[in-house]
């Protein structure tokens, strides 16, 4: 952008605003990262303390899952893939090395590997596609299902997602045909984190100091996460939009339970919310004995346009829910927005003829921003919660309000 012709606009040069050439420079500060704990692989030993290295927790080799799970025998769908992946008997081949290479990793972190059931091509136009899945996994009757799809192809796996978790109501997880092709071990890593918690198990847990941390002095402490998944604007059949709701359950944040609804197509403010909140209360009443003494509630998918509106819906609908349970809980309501334009670099340096030297690294996990450009009568603060290795990474804006209710 020339800024020399918008500082020249009439309208600037009206209004008398003006533009500066550098950044702002503000202060911030780097929040300590937790570590977390593995299990070790010979019995007696130690819990292994794995600490994070710029926003990284790598899992070593020669430990294992906190909980290891039994993967039962198991099923896999290969969807209609490019003109690039080969035949299906090739496909077939790949496949079959793959699960082969993920299972030996499964079983050298503590996991017992399943038998596969067969590995079956979906041939039918999408129209059919549906049909054919519930059939197929109707016929083999698998306990786990694994689906091979091609980039590009989120609406056949939105399908086969819904049939197997509205319709059939079996645990699943989605491969891509380019990740298999290439076989990397970071990326089976991945995929067993996830096969592993969706079969029982649990990966690591945090530290006895970083749960003592989260507890803040409450011994029955709960956390309630809500997001917002939005279809495609430009989908012809509008589907609606789907609310998540994710709640703990016990004092080491391992144990959690779900509830969805479906709401209006693109709409942040869900209108009634009281019964999943009671929902997920009375699964921590039933692990834990009783109510938490405070909760957290995180709200994602939020404009700050919108903001106020949310507040009044979505507070009155918990202070309802704690008035039927007749609970007395603290609570803490956190708006958490992605959608803003501030960014954050590093600082820059200066080289021997006193230019600045830019950093090609993004700034580090854990930074939090809550001083200059932040509401000066509120709580509101940015924090970069994850590690960025392309580009700017946006950072999230927190709106936390703390509210007694008795």
């Amino acid at each position: 952008m020339d800024i020399s012709r918008v500082r020249s606009h009439p309208l600037m040069l009206e209004t008398g605003l003006t533009i500066e050439d550098h950044f702002i420079e503000i202060g911030g500060r780097v929040l300590p990262l937790p570590a977390i704990e593995y299990r070790p692989r010979r019995e007696n030993s130690p819990p292994v303390v794995v600490t994070p290295i710029n926003g990284q927790w790598t899992m070593a080799r020669g430990v294992q899952y906190q909980k290891s799970a039994v993967m039962p025998a198991y099923l896999v769908l290969v969807f209609p893939i490019g003109r690039s992946s080969g035949c299906p008997c090739m496909a077939q081949n790949r496949v079959v090395q793959f699960l082969q290479q993920m299972g030996q990793e499964a079983v050298s972190r503590g996991m017992t590997w399943g038998n596969l059931i067969n590995i079956y091509n979906i041939e039918q136009p999408p129209e059919r596609m549906v049909a054919e899945i519930t059939e197929c996994v109707q016929h083999f009757n698998p306990k786990f299902v694994f689906g091979i799809f091609d980039r590009g192809t989120d609406r056949m796996y939105s399908d086969w997602k819904a049939v197997m978790d509205n319709h059939l109501g079996i645990p699943s997880q989605g491969l891509l045909n380019q990740t298999i092709d290439r076989n990397p071990r970071g990326c089976i890593d991945n995929i067993l984190f996830k096969v592993n918690i969706k079969c029982g198990g649990n990966n690591n847990t945090l530290t006895e100091n970083g749960l003592d941390n989260l507890k803040m002095l409450h011994r029955y402490f709960m956390v309630i996460g809500i997001s917002l998944s939005h279809g495609q604007t430009k989908d012809e059949d509008c589907k609606p939009s789907y609310a998540g709701f994710v709640g703990s359950t016990d004092d080491t944040f391992r144990s959690w339970v779900s509830e969805v609804m479906v709401t209006e197509a693109n709409d942040a403010v869900l209108p009634q919310i009281t019964e999943k909140i009671k929902n997920l209360l009375h699964a921590y009443r039933a692990s834990c004995g009783r109510f938490p003494e405070l909760l957290i509630v995180y709200r994602d998918g939020v404009t700050r346009t919108q903001e106020g509106e949310l507040n009044r819906n979505d507070l009155r609908c918990i202070r309802e829910a704690f008035r039927q349970l007749n609970a007395q809980i603290e609570l803490v309501f956190v708006v958490v927005n992605k959608m803003h334009r501030t960014r954050f670099f590093q600082k820059p340096t200066k080289n021997a003829m006193g230019a600045p030297v830019y950093s090609r690294d993004n700034i580090p996990p854990g930074l939090i921003v809550d001083d200059q450009i932040v509401d000066p009568y509120g709580d509101d603060f940015y924090l970069a919660s994850h590690r960025g290795l392309l580009v700017c990474t946006e950072r999230t804006h927190i709106f936390p309000q703390s509210l007694f209710m008795h």
